[in-house]
Formats: structure tokens, sequence, C-alpha cells
């Protein structure tokens, strides 16, 4: 293991069953499968680590600037709102930050700020949650709708660009325009173990390939997708079907389950990380024609360790830098599988996606 760094001077506060359920997800031995793997060429490495860091009871959250030469914090941002924050990125001199209420009580929020953490301003986004991806001048973000079908309604998802300062809004790509619903309905109400239909959570900007990359849990899939909205390529996971796709070039063979964050090295590679019953593992690709051929696997680092749900992977040129999710705790490695950093939360504060800036 690498250093810890622990953040102090955040309530601690939670309810007792939380408390027993995360002091749970450590323990004191290590474990890690590790399959070789060779490093992706160099792209731009970015030194700060945005992540929020968000309480489960209360409504107390915070933007945590972590810099990873100097392995520490550097900078905080508290939220003065009802919401928390859930996802940040560092544009030039501004912040753009999903805020989402996780009790439910109150509307998600997109709020700008500057580096200091001054509000510019915000405005309401109903119906959005997880993440967002700034691209070129826009935010893309993540929003549900209701959709009616045989009879019943269906939770499923869009993606919607937006200009900050004008909210001007539209439609880049929704679920409906990719699968046949009734064919997806079919095999959800056979095999689904969500509790909505399609379950998008990540959506990141690609610089590199101009693309979207964006992950459903509820279908085992991952996609890329460009800015007028048209399929590139859909990654399938485990016991995910390629028969309701309408169209776009179709990779299969993944193991990943509920994939909650991806990510692409300029190698081509494809990085996932995914969680089944509360326990999460990354997994790294590469793309054979039309199958997603393991590469690597990599487990958190205590034996044991659960990261209940969330989680982010990112990437630069000197290695993986793992969100584990809700359990707190987010490390760097490198691609050999060697311990650069780690840091945990207090107990009782879960991680938010973890972005990479400048």
């Amino acid at each position: 293991m690498g250093p810890v760094i622990s953040l102090q001077g955040i309530n601690k506060c939670l309810s007792l069953l939380l408390f027993l359920l995360l002091l749970g997800c450590r323990s004191e031995s290590e474990q890690r499968t590790v399959l070789a793997t060779e490093e992706p060429e160099n792209i731009e490495v970015k030194n700060t680590v945005v992540f929020p860091l968000l309480s489960f009871q209360g409504n107390m959250s915070s933007l945590n600037f972590f810099n990873r030469q100097t392995q520490s914090i550097e900078h905080i941002i508290e939220s003065q709102s009802e919401q928390q924050f859930i996802d940040a990125h560092l544009v030039g001199e501004r912040i753009y930050a999903l805020k989402e209420d996780l009790r439910g009580n109150e509307v998600t929020l997109l709020q700008v700020l500057d580096r200091e953490g001054n509000d510019i301003h915000q405005f309401e986004l109903p119906g959005a949650h997880h993440t967002i991806a700034p691209f070129e001048d826009k935010i893309a973000y993540i929003e549900t709708f209701e959709y009616s079908l045989n009879g019943r309604i269906w939770l499923l998802d869009r993606v919607v660009s937006m200009l900050p300062d004008s909210q001007q809004q539209n439609v880049l790509l929704s679920v409906t325009d990719v699968l046949v619903l009734e064919d997806l309905a079919i095999a959800y109400s056979q095999n689904g173990d969500m509790w909505d239909i399609t379950h998008a959570n990540t959506i990141r900007w690609d610089v590199s390939q101009q693309l979207f990359v964006l992950t459903l849990a509820g279908l085992n899939a991952i996609w890329t997708f460009d800015v007028d909205g048209q399929i590139k390529g859909v990654y399938l996971g485990y016991q995910a079907s390629s028969e309701a796709y309408k169209s776009g070039a179709v990779y299969s063979g993944g193991t990943f389950h509920h994939p909650h964050g991806a990510v692409f090295d300029q190698a081509g590679r494809l990085w996932v990380l995914s969680t089944t019953d509360g326990i999460s593992q990354v997994h790294g690709y590469t793309v054979d024609g039309q199958n997603l051929q393991l590469q690597t696997s990599v487990t958190p680092p205590y034996e044991d360790f659960q990261s209940l749900a969330g989680g982010n992977v990112l990437l630069d040129s000197n290695g993986l830098i793992i969100d584990w999710g809700f359990a707190g705790l987010i490390e760097e490695r490198t691609f050999s599988q060697d311990s650069v950093w780690t840091f945990e939360s207090p107990i009782g504060f879960g991680m938010g996606f973890a972005t990479l800036a400048p």
C-alpha cells in the first residue's frame, strides 16, 4: 500500500447501520488479481483529482481538490445547499458541478462556480442524475424520462446537451433511438435486476476520440457516440444481448456486470469499473474484431472490500486512478499494480464521481 491520506474536520455523524456497514468494508489484509498488461502510449498528465465527498445522512458534502504530486488535499469547497455534490469538472476558470439530494426531496442542480468556490449561477435540471460531461462549450447530462409501452410505464434515459450560460437544451441521444423497445422490454422482464430498465450512470467526453462514453448498468453495456448522437460502438457485458439494438457496431464478450465507469486508453483498450452484489472490479479489455478480450483484472486494495455502489475509473500515462465509490476510497496504481497513494474518507462519507484536471 502507498501512503493513506485522511481528511479531517468533517462531521462524522452517521446512522449506526451505515457506520457498521462501511466499517465492515475495510480489512487489514490485501489481495489483488493482476494479469500482465502493457502501458498505453503517453497522454496528457493531469495532476489534480477532483472528488466529491458526501454524507449518507443529512445533506453535507464537499468538493476536494487532491494534488497527486504532494498527495494532499489543497482546496475544499463546501456545499451550501440541500443538494450534495455528486460530480464536478474543473474547466478553465470554472467548476461545473452536478448536485443531487440523495434523500429525494429536492430537484437536481447544475452549479457553476469559480475556482474559489464562489457561485456564478445555478439552475434546476429535473430528471438529471449521476454525472455530467463538459464538451466544446456545452454540458452533457443524463436525464430520466417516462415511456409508456405495453400498458406499463418504463423509466428510460436520454443524454441532453446544454449551453450552461443560456440554458438552451437539445437531446443528443435517447435510448429510444438505439433500442427496439419491445424486444428490450421482453428481455428485461426475463432477466432485468435493476429498478429502472437502462440505468445510465456515467457519461464522459473522450477528447482524443471526440466521442462520448456512456455506461448503462441496467443494460450491462457501454455506448460510444458522437456529438450528432450517432452510435459508434456498443460494448456488451455479462449476459447482455445484442438483439434489441437497431444498429451500430456491437462488441460482445465483456465480463463486466453493472458498469459504473469506463474509459479508453490511446491503444484502444477499454477499462471498465463494475459492481456485482457490492463487490467492484476494474477490467481491461482489448478489442479483437467484434469481441472483447479480457487482459487485466484489478481488485480493491482490501480483502472483502465492498464498494456498495458508484465509482469510476480514470486513466493517464502513469496508470489508473480508481474511485471505488460510496465506500469512500480512491487510489492510484501503476500499470504494474504498485500503489502510488490511497485516500480514505472519514467513516460515514462516500465518494462521488472523481475527475481529473490540470
